[in-house]
């Protein structure tokens, strides 16, 4: 069984061009040249943690390993587990990039730790993102007020928080 601190993922913020397509993106990402690697862009606005990421990749993994996923592939999977929805449209509403995303989240999963860093690199490299548009993420983005409009749930980063991972993990209950 797949242990949530045992999950292998790699990710990098950056702020997309002023001409960047998001269909170019996902293109690239739709050819995946990542063997045992799954990608996957998100607007990172409503991700309350890096535990966040990791307990809806957790779940992405152990639905797929028990045939309960929802999704026919693990990074449609993840975008439905780290939304805590069952309906594709509404996991893409708040957590896909669209054409005015000020920042953009890459992340990889599914390889060995070089694996998935290779991967979000090689990504980089290919969509010809440049250092300068690259940063390192600090999780929220979004005051707690905001997120809990959101989420309807908890005053506080710690209780928004509680609350978005006890749906991820109810999502094949509900």
């Amino acid at each position: 069984m797949v242990n949530e601190d045992d999950i292998n993922f790699h990710y990098q913020a950056f702020f997309p061009s002023p001409n960047f397509i998001v269909d170019d993106y996902l293109q690239k990402i739709r050819l995946n040249q990542w063997p045992n690697v799954h990608l996957q862009l998100v607007d990172p606005s409503l991700i309350i943690s890096k535990r966040h990421i990791q307990i809806a990749l957790y779940h992405t993994q152990k639905n797929f390993k028990q045939g309960n996923n929802i999704a026919r592939d693990h990074s449609t999977e993840f975008l439905l587990r780290i939304s805590g929805k069952k309906q594709i449209s509404s996991a893409l509403e708040l957590f896909g990039v669209k054409g005015n995303s000020k920042i953009i989240l890459v992340i990889a999963f599914g390889g060995n730790p070089s694996e998935n860093e290779g991967a979000v690199k090689s990504f980089i490299k290919q969509m010809k993102i440049t250092e300068d548009n690259l940063f390192e993420i600090k999780f929220p983005i979004l005051n707690d007020e905001e997120l809990s409009m959101t989420y309807q749930c908890g005053d506080n980063v710690r209780g928004i928080e509680k609350c978005v991972l006890e749906r991820i993990a109810l999502l094949n209950i509900l």
